[in-house]
């Protein structure tokens, strides 16, 4: 029946939908969850056939959000999030794709631009494969990889493009702060999710306060060397 929920300080629609189940067998009929112009809407038949999917359609709904229901804290992703997601054999070696676009997409809390992203769930070996990029006024970020919640790990490539530094500063903030700069070269992310590390080399253009010695440098062409288990 049609009803009204409360998430965050926001009040959200449930439109009438019908949701039948029985043993391996989810039968969901238009569940949709609305607010302004963001909705979340499921439809769709969970089983153990192949030909049967569940479809997701996600319109400006905070990619933080979707995170934490999922429980993923490694690393911080926010934006609007829009576009498709579906599971197929939901029941029986379940595989899953998503197509999404985010507006305003930041990573640690880095702006990295509106992003365009393909995800597809490797059941077998329990890691999600992430490609995607992100553009913004000339800046391009190209990441690539996997996130491995079965594992608890993580291996993302990112390719920079200008790109804004931002992001460093949760990574660096013990000892780095105003940072305002952008970088090319290629960056991987990799490790266990409870101890990520960042590694490789960007030539980096901008300025960026050292804190201990209350120090601002000005960056023309330097380079920022990335080592794992340092800094």
């Amino acid at each position: 029946l049609p009803s009204n929920i409360m998430i965050s300080d926001s009040i959200w629609h449930v439109e009438p939908s019908d949701i039948i189940y029985s043993k391996d067998h989810l039968t969901i009929d238009h569940f949709a969850v609305q607010h302004n112009r963001q909705h979340i809407i499921v439809s769709g038949l969970a089983s153990n056939n192949k030909d049967d999917k569940l479809t997701a359609d996600l319109r400006e709904i905070d990619l933080s959000y979707i995170l934490n229901l999922l429980n993923f804290h490694a690393v911080s992703f926010s934006g609007k999030t829009s576009g498709t997601a579906e599971i197929v054999s939901a029941f029986h070696n379940p595989e899953a794709t998503a197509n999404l676009q985010v507006e305003d997409f930041k990573f640690e809390g880095g702006r990295m631009g509106n992003l365009q992203a393909t995800a597809v769930y490797d059941n077998v070996n329990g890691k999600i494969n992430l490609n995607a990029i992100a553009q913004e006024d000339g800046q391009k970020t190209i990441i690539s990889g996997y996130v491995s919640p079965k594992n608890d790990n993580i291996d993302l490539d990112i390719e920079a493009e200008d790109t804004n530094v931002e992001f460093l500063k949760s990574f660096c903030g013990s000892f780095m702060s105003n940072i305002e700069a952008s970088a090319s070269g290629k960056v991987k992310i990799a490790g266990p999710l409870s101890a990520i590390n960042l590694s490789g080399e960007l030539v980096a253009n901008g300025s960026l306060k050292i804190t201990p010695t209350n120090t601002t440098y000005r960056l023309a062409n330097d380079i920022i060397r990335m080592i794992p288990n340092r800094i």
